[in-house]
C-alpha cells in the first residue's frame, strides 16, 4: 500500500510518499493487534506562497504531487489513499477549513478540489494539523514504545499531542482513532482560557493560552519584562541561552511560562488523563522546559498519582505529513 500525504503549513507544503505493509520489523507500528511496517519513499517540500490565489495554490500543489510521484516512479493509481493535513479546523460535514490563519483557505473544501484536480481514484481524507501530528507520533514516533506498554497494562493507549510553536494547538489519540467531536473542532486548545482578562487574542477573546504558550507570546513576556533594556528582540532559544548565562529576567520569563504550562497540562490532565503527552513545535526543543514540569502540574490536577508521561516528538517537521499519510489507512480501518 502507498500513501500520500500532504502537510500545507503557512510557510512550507511538504509532501511524503509511505509504504505500509502488514508484517513485523523493527520499523513497524502496531494498530488493532495487527504490525505493520512502513518506509518513506519519498519527501519534499516547496513553499506555500499563501498569498497566492487559491485557484494557483491548486494548480501548483498538482504539478508538486505528479513531480514526486514520477521522481518516485509511483503513478496516481498506484496510490492507495490521499491525506491532507491543513492548518485550521476541518468542518466533519463540509470538509471545508472552518478557520485558521491561512485566509485563503478557509471556507475551501480542498480535499474535494484537489481530488478532483488529480482524478485519483483512491479516498481523500482532511485534518487539522495538530490531529496529523498527533496521530504520526502516538503509532510512529514518541507514543510508540509507551503504547506498547500501555497495552500490557491498560485496555486502551492514549496519547494527546501538543504543539508549542508559532502558535498552539492540540490533537487526542484514543481508542486508535482521533477524536473529531462532532464538528472537527475538538482539541482547539489554543483559545482555551488560561488568564482571566488575559491579553487579547486575534480570535475576539481574551487570556487564550495561545497568548502565553507559544514561541511568540513567550518572546512577548520576556521583551515586556526588560522594556526599554534590549536593542533587538531575541528569540524564544537565545532568551533560553541568555538563562544559561544568568539572565534573571531570562529565569524569571521561563518560570513563569512553566507554571502556565503547568496550569494548562493539569486542565488537559483533568479533562482527558491521557498515556501520556507529546510536545511539538519550537518550544518543545528547549530541554530545560521539561526538568521539574511535574511539580509545576500537581498543583492543577486533582488525583495526583501516576501524572501522564512527557516527552519531546520524535519525527520532527515531517510527523504532520506522515500523520496525514496515515488518515486514509485509519479511516479505511473504521471501515
Amino acid at each position: 500500500m502507498i500513501f500520500l500525504g500532504l502537510d500545507i503549513g503557512g510557510t512550507k507544503v511538504e509532501l511524503s510518499l509511505l509504504t505500509l505493509e502488514q508484517g513485523s520489523s523493527k520499523n513497524s507500528f502496531s494498530y488493532q493487534d495487527q504490525s505493520f511496517h512502513w518506509e518513506i519513499i519519498n519527501r519534499q517540500r516547496i513553499s506555500t506562497n499563501r498569498l497566492d490565489s487559491y485557484s494557483h495554490f491548486i494548480e501548483r500543489l498538482e504539478f508538486f504531487c505528479q513531480s514526486v510521484c514520477k521522481d518516485s516512479s509511483v503513478s496516481f493509481d498506484d496510490i492507495t489513499g490521499c491525506g491532507l493535513a491543513l492548518p485550521g479546523t476541518v468542518c466533519n460535514f463540509t470538509k471545508k477549513m472552518l478557520n485558521g490563519n491561512s485566509r485563503f483557505l478557509v471556507g475551501k473544501n480542498l480535499q474535494k478540489d484537489l481530488n478532483d484536480t488529480l482524478m485519483l481514484r483512491c479516498p481523500v481524507v482532511s485534518m487539522n494539523d495538530a490531529n496529523c501530528f498527533t496521530l504520526a507520533e502516538s503509532l510512529l514516533g514518541a507514543g510508540k514504545n509507551l503504547h506498547q506498554k500501555e497495552k500490557e497494562r491498560y485496555k486502551n493507549f492514549s496519547c494527546f499531542g501538543l504543539i508549542l510553536g508559532t502558535g498552539v494547538g492540540g490533537g487526542f489519540y484514543y481508542q486508535n482513532k482521533i477524536f473529531q467531536g462532532r464538528r472537527g473542532s475538538a482539541c482547539e486548545v489554543g483559545h482555551i482560557e488560561l488568564v482571566t482578562n488575559g491579553l487579547p487574542c486575534y480570535c475576539g477573546r481574551s487570556g487564550c493560552s495561545e497568548q502565553y504558550l507559544s514561541g511568540p507570546g513567550f518572546e512577548a513576556s520576556f521583551r515586556t519584562r526588560m522594556y526599554g533594556q534590549i536593542l533587538s528582540a531575541p528569540s524564544a532559544k537565545e532568551i533560553f541561552d541568555l538563562h544559561e548565562k544568568g539572565e534573571p529576567m531570562a529565569t524569571a520569563t521561563i518560570i513563569q511560562y512553566k507554571k502556565y504550562l503547568g496550569k494548562f497540562l493539569g486542565n488537559l490532565i483533568q479533562s482527558f488523563d491521557p498515556s501520556c503527552f507529546v510536545f511539538g513545535g519550537g518550544m518543545s526543543k528547549e530541554k530545560l522546559l521539561y526538568e521539574d514540569l511535574l511539580s509545576f502540574i500537581k498543583p492543577h490536577t486533582y488525583v495526583k498519582e501516576n501524572i501522564p508521561s512527557i516527552t519531546a516528538a520524535k519525527l520532527g517537521d515531517s510527523a504532520g505529513s506522515l500523520g496525514a499519510c496515515l488518515l486514509p489507512f485509519i479511516e479505511n480501518h473504521e471501515l
